[in-house]
């Protein structure tokens, strides 16, 4: 009767023939476990960028708003001065 595959592996494993691939394996998870924590503090990071960018967003749609106001004052300002002709220009 052939051993089954589990019990294979247990042996392998109490003899110490999978340890190299265990080490490979615990050092890979410490690697992943830094990478996600860079990761978590990037996110962190990027959720406050992001957090500034719409105050900022919202600030430059207000400054607009009041250029556009101020350009539709100036312009009707305009329209009612009187036109002088330039000097050194063809008009």
């Amino acid at each position: 009767m052939r051993p089954s595959k589990p019990f294979s592996i247990l042996v392998l494993l109490v003899a110490g023939c999978l340890s190299p691939i265990t080490r490979r394996i615990d050092t890979t998870n410490e690697q992943v476990a830094v990478t996600n924590q860079h990761l978590a503090e990037i996110n962190a990071q990027t959720r406050e960028a992001n957090t500034r960018m719409i105050a900022m967003n919202q600030q430059l749609v207000s400054t607009n708003a009041q250029l556009i106001e101020a350009n539709r004052r100036l312009e009707a300002i305009e329209k009612g001065l009187p036109r002088f002709p330039r000097i050194g220009t063809e008009e």
